[in-house]
C-alpha cells in the first residue's frame, strides 16, 4: 500500500530520481543506440556496477572491500567474454561514436539515482520509492515527447510555409514574364505606322474658267 506521507516527505528526491534515473537513463540509451552499436551499449551498461561502487565510496564513504572489488571485476569480465565470444580482437575493433557518450550519461544518471535513493530517501518502502520515482520519470518522458512533437510540427509548418512562398514567387515571376509591354502602342489612338499606309485622295483639279468676251 502506498502512503502519501512518504511522497510528501521525499517529494524532491523522488523528482530528482525520476528525472535523472528513469527519464535520463532511457533517453540516453535510446538516443545513443541510434548512432552506436548494441555491443558498445552493452559494454557501457556493464560498467554500471563499477560506477555505483565508486559513487558509494565517494558520496557515502563506503569502504572498498575485496569481495566487492572481485564481484565487480568478475561481472565485467563475464560481460566482456560473452560479447567478444572469446575473441579479444572483437573488442579491439570497436568504434567510439557520439552515441556511446549518450549511453554513458544515461548509465551515470541511473547509478547516481540509485546512490541518492539509498542516502536521502527516508521512511519509505522500496515499493513506494520505485512507484513514485517511476511516476515522475514517466511524466518527464511525456513532457519531452510532447515537446519533441511540437518542435517537429513547427519545423514541418515552417518548411511548408517556405515552400508555398517560393512557389508563389515563381508563379508571379512567370506571370510577369508572360506580360509583354509594346513600347510603340499609343494609348487611346491608332498606330502611327498605319497612317502612312493610307493614301489620301488627290484633290480635284479646278479647271480654269475662260473669260467669255462680252
Amino acid at each position: 500500500q502506498l502512503r502519501w506521507t512518504a511522497l510528501r516527505q521525499n517529494l524532491v528526491i523522488y523528482l530528482i530520481i525520476g528525472i535523472i534515473g528513469i527519464a535520463g537513463f532511457n533517453i540516453g540509451c535510446f538516443y545513443g543506440l541510434q548512432t552506436t552499436s548494441a555491443v558498445n551499449g552493452a559494454l557501457i551498461m556493464a560498467t554500471t556496477p563499477l560506477m555505483t561502487l565508486l559513487m558509494t565510496i565517494l558520496l557515502d564513504g563506503e569502504k572498498l572491500t575485496t569481495n566487492k572489488f572481485l564481484g565487480v571485476l568478475f561481472g565485467l569480465s563475464g560481460v566482456l567474454l560473452v560479447i567478444s565470444q572469446g575473441h579479444i580482437t572483437t573488442l579491439l575493433h570497436l568504434k567510439i561514436d557520439i552515441g556511446d557518450l549518450f549511453i554513458l550519461l544515461g548509465a551515470f544518471g541511473f547509478c547516481l539515482a540509485d546512490v541518492l535513493s539509498r542516502r536521502y530517501v527516508k521512511n519509505a518502502t522500496p515499493l513506494e520509492t520505485t512507484t513514485f520515482s517511476m511516476l515522475f520519470g514517466a511524466i518527464t518522458l511525456v513532457v519531452v515527447a510532447v515537446a519533441k512533437v511540437f518542435l517537429r510540427v513547427r519545423e514541418v509548418c515552417l518548411a511548408a510555409h517556405d515552400t508555398a512562398v517560393a512557389r508563389l514567387g515563381r508563379l508571379l515571376r512567370r506571370q510577369c514574364q508572360q506580360v509583354v509591354v509594346q513600347p510603340d502602342e499609343v494609348e487611346g489612338g491608332a498606330d502611327p505606322g498605319d497612317a502612312g499606309d493610307q493614301v489620301d485622295p488627290a484633290p480635284e483639279q479646278v479647271q480654269p474658267v475662260e473669260k467669255i468676251g462680252l
